[in-house]
């Protein structure tokens, strides 16, 4: 489960770079 969610996340983040660094602030 928790692979899952990190894989979507990745993909996520690829897909919007601004998403890693909203997250990060």
């Amino acid at each position: 489960m928790s692979s899952n969610i990190e894989k979507k996340l990745k993909e996520t983040v690829k897909a919007n770079p601004l998403t890693k660094a909203e997250k990060n602030v």
